[in-house]
């Protein structure tokens, strides 16, 4: 940071992010200038063809354009090593190196130009692989040019070209300002529309991408950062909550060990001093208190959730199935597809394939039979999910089994964060995920326009209707059980990774009844609402402003821990390497910097602690407008018992009962993504399944926050 200024705008990216572009453009010009070197001295004797000189001249020229660029790429990467995130002073000059850079690239585009005119226009009564090296050449340096536009592509801001006049008082700084915010709106708009262009553009897209640019805008105003920015960011935060964790395990550790020795110095004396009549006296149970965790019910068990876990995982289709049945998936599906089925009337079947593989993938993962498939509709429109009702005759129950996020647009459904009314009878103050709750209205509208659960209880008498979805289907799946649970009142829902974000603290609890959750690792998911991405904020940007390591060093141990994971470190000697060089305190002006270079330091400094103290005040207003929101009903947190796993190794799990206030703030870790994958809450379940484990119902804090 800040965003690098060149040509007389900002662009997305930082002084300080050409160490390994750079590193990646010598590896690939050495290599070229290698080639075009031995292509040279081999064929130099026959070049004396029709316009042999040419060719002869177009050679040398390459490779003395390809060794200026190497150099003048070695210096930028140098450049860009220099100073830290926040300390760009030492980076001053990258401008003007950019523009020698950008200069370079004219003649060699003039001489790649000259080059395919010779082979593809002049080289007739040369040999043929004189001519076919020379090809190779040219379209290598086209390929080149192809991939530096797209970088410029990436990095283009549409924002970088407003700036802010330097006087002229507070009204024009606030007009400004909202010039600003409406262009960050609009951009946000075009963007949602060009990734949703096959969406439409009916009233809800519309509503729905001006809500996400609404978000969007608001979250990144003010902010100088550019995506390498937060990355670090991310990296640091995780080492700070590293250490904090590792800090309490110790604490507790101590505790623990304390508590243990005084405990058996008193049993010692209790038993030395205890009459002799009571040494056969059987001890009364203890009675443990479960802080706020309220006692599951007898069918929250973790058989039953591996059992409906299965019709999560079904109402993905066979994208999903094929993804966890990679060699086998397609002859497995074969089978159970109908060719041609699109010529067929099926009412109960909706928006499947010709083949209908998806309704293949529901009968092949849950072993439901056709007939017992009363409706599957895969129609997805933004606030519209697919979904599917059939029978479960094992459990002897009617299940709805609504899809989570694999489009775009159940990703804007997603995004639409802002809140509405749940309406709960006998509750105040019921607010729920707005997007999904029009989907959870969608599916509830199209269950009862067509009659299709008292479709299904006809065919399935006493059974009981159990509903369950995951991730976006999780969120839509419990506001639907809040709708029907007045129809149906024996219902119970099974949600797995249900969003952070989903429903106000007083709904959560309402559902702890009829509703059980499934929570694995450090999943962001269950993490995540807008109180939670606004502490994020605000912890990224003071550990950006806490740090002097420069960003290839972090980004290095970022990438590292991310591909390894670390799995086979010791917590502790993470936790104190932690404490070394990455999270520091004081002045970062360098003595040997000038006058010039403190002034550039000492803006950026006020930059981003004018930023820090925006997302400050912003968090803080955040939680006065907007109300805090939780996972829904009974929760049961999923993690892993064991630190060392080995790479690529399966880890064994452990579970604990835990509340909905538990997931109050973003874990940072590489497993927050792929904890929130189905395939590896369904792996958890089964292993826990499999051992006939039984989960925890004592409060544990050292279990919640592995």
């Amino acid at each position: 940071m800040p965003q690098l200024v060149a040509f007389n705008r900002k662009w997305s990216i930082g002084s300080d992010d050409f160490v390994y572009p750079g590193i990646g453009e010598i590896i690939l010009r050495v290599i070229w200038i290698t080639v075009v070197s031995a292509i040279f001295h081999l064929h130099k004797d026959t070049l004396d063809c029709h316009d042999g000189n040419l060719l002869h001249t177009y050679y040398i020229g390459l490779l003395s354009l390809l060794a200026i660029s190497i150099v003048m790429t070695i210096i930028i990467v140098y450049v860009s090593m220099q100073g830290t995130i926040t300390n760009c002073a030492a980076r001053r000059k990258m401008s003007k190196l950019i523009y020698v850079k950008f200069a370079i690239t004219f003649p060699e585009l003039a001489w790649n130009i000259m080059g395919t005119y010779w082979a593809f226009g002049m080289s007739s009564g040369c040999e043929k692989h004189v001519v076919l090296t020379v090809k190779g050449v040219v379209l290598f340096g086209w390929v080149m040019g192809i991939v530096v536009l797209i970088g410029i592509a990436v990095v283009f801001d549409p924002l970088g070209a407003i700036h802010p006049r330097a006087d002229g008082g507070q009204q024009h700084k606030d007009k400004d300002d909202m010039e600003i915010s409406n262009s960050a709106k609009r951009v946000w708009e075009t963007r949602c529309r060009i990734l949703c262009c096959c969406v439409g553009c009916d009233e809800n897209s519309k509503n729905a991408f001006s809500g996400v640019a609404e978000i969007m805008s608001n979250f990144f105003k003010g902010v100088d950062l550019v995506p390498t920015d937060v990355a670090c960011g991310l990296i640091l935060v995780n080492r700070e909550q590293e250490r904090e964790e590792y800090r309490l395990s110790s604490v507790r550790v101590e505790g623990s060990q304390r508590s243990q020795g005084q405990s058996s110095q008193d049993g010692q004396k209790q038993y030395l001093q205890r009459p002799l009549s009571s040494a056969n006296v059987t001890p009364e149970p203890s009675t443990s208190t479960t802080q706020g965790i309220t006692t599951p019910k007898p069918w929250m068990t973790i058989e039953m959730m591996a059992h409906y876990m299965k019709f999560a995982m079904a109402s993905y289709g066979w994208p999903l199935y094929i993804f966890t049945h990679l060699m086998t998936g397609t002859c497995q599906l074969s089978s159970q597809c109908k060719c041609c089925a699109c010529c067929m009337t099926a009412n109960e079947i909706r928006d499947d394939n010709c083949c209908r593989c998806n309704t293949a993938s529901i009968r092949k993962t849950t072993g439901v039979h056709q007939d017992d498939i009363i409706y599957a509709s895969f129609h997805n429109k933004i606030y519209e999910v697919p979904f599917f009702v059939s029978i479960d005759r094992q459990r002897q129950s009617v299940v709805v089994s609504v899809r989570g996020t694999l489009s775009l647009r159940d990703v804007i459904t997603d995004l639409t964060a802002e809140c509405d009314s749940l309406g709960i009878d006998g509750l105040e103050n019921c607010m729920a995920h707005r997007g999904m709750l029009l989907a959870a209205k969608y599916v509830q509208s199209t269950l009862d326009r067509l009659r299709i659960l008292e479709q299904a209880f006809d065919n399935a008498q006493g059974a009981r209707l159990v509903i369950t979805g995951h991730s976006l289907g999780a969120g839509t799946a419990a506001l639907l059980a809040i709708l029907l649970k007045p129809k149906y009142p024996d219902l119970i829902c099974f949600t797995f990774s249900p969003p952070g974000g989903l429903m106000s603290l007083s709904a959560s609890q309402y559902c702890q009844e009829f509703m059980c959750s499934v929570v694995l690792g450090k999943d962001i998911i269950p993490r995540l609402g807008i109180h939670t991405m606004e502490d994020l904020k605000t912890r990224l940007l003071q550990a950006i402003h806490d740090t002097d390591s420069p960003k290839y060093k972090l980004l290095a141990h970022g990438a590292w821990q991310l591909i390894c994971g670390l799995n086979e470190k010791d917590p502790e000697e993470s936790a104190l390497s932690s404490e070394r060089p990455l999270l520091t305190s004081g002045s970062r002006v360098p003595s040997y910097c000038g006058n010039d270079d403190q002034n550039l330091e000492r803006q950026t400094e006020n930059g981003l602690r004018s930023a820090l103290h925006e997302a400050q005040r912003h968090n803080e207003q955040c939680k006065i407008t907007h109300p805090h929101m939780f996972p829904p009903g009974q929760i049961l947190h999923i993690v892993e018992a064991t630190k060392k796993v080995p790479c690529c190794g399966v880890p064994d799990y452990q579970a604990q009962w835990v509340t909905a206030e538990d997931f109050n703030k973003v874990l940072v870790s590489p497993k927050m993504f792929s904890d929130h994958f189905p395939d590896a809450v369904q792996r958890a379940i089964d292993q826990l399944n499999e051992r006939d484990y039984t989960p925890i119902l004592e409060r544990q804090s050292s279990v919640i926050n592995v």
